[in-house]
């Protein structure tokens, strides 16, 4: 643990992590009792689709009992769309902070946005964004059509923030 230097113990944003675990280690009977016991604390997920982030969430609880209700409950949303999972065990004041990372870092299915806000770029440098963005791409403006490049222009306003209700 690193100590703030006022000599009181801070605790760390991230205690353990798992690495990117098949969705099979949460149904084998042979594994149940040491995977349930690694993730029997809180922390935050990842849920894959083959090695592309499907869903970020976080448990309050058990990491093991809400990956296992994604894995078996049939009626749940998120049931048949993901094969991996990645899990951090993260201590309860941490929770919101490190799933809004994950969201803001990660091109998921999530149709929430981070409760934090976004640094923003002025609108030339937005542009100059999108042109680096299409030369990558190997297009130019002239090749988009008019909808699409007039949308480039419309965007947040500095200041503005989105976040999760």
């Amino acid at each position: 643990m690193r100590r703030q230097r006022n000599g009181s113990k801070e605790k760390a944003l991230l205690v353990g992590y798992t690495g990117i675990w098949p969705r099979e280690v949460l149904e084998v009977r042979e594994l149940f009792d040491e995977v349930r016991e690694k993730l029997g604390r809180p922390g935050v997920y990842v849920l894959y689709r083959d090695q592309i982030p499907y869903y970020v969430g976080q448990a309050a609880g058990h990491l093991y009992k809400r990956l296992r209700y994604h894995a078996l409950v049939s009626r749940g949303r998120r049931h048949y769309f993901w094969n991996f999972f990645s899990a951090f065990e993260v201590p309860k004041e941490h929770l919101a902070e490190v799933e809004a990372m994950l969201i803001a870092a990660l091109p998921t299915a999530n149709s929430a946005k981070p409760k934090i806000a976004p640094i923003q770029l002025s609108i030339p440098a937005r542009h100059c964004l999108s042109g680096l963005r299409l030369r990558r791409a190997g297009l130019t403006i002239e090749q988009i059509p008019r909808t699409v490049a007039a949308e480039e222009d419309v965007g947040e306003d500095e200041g503005e923030t989105d976040t999760a209700e």
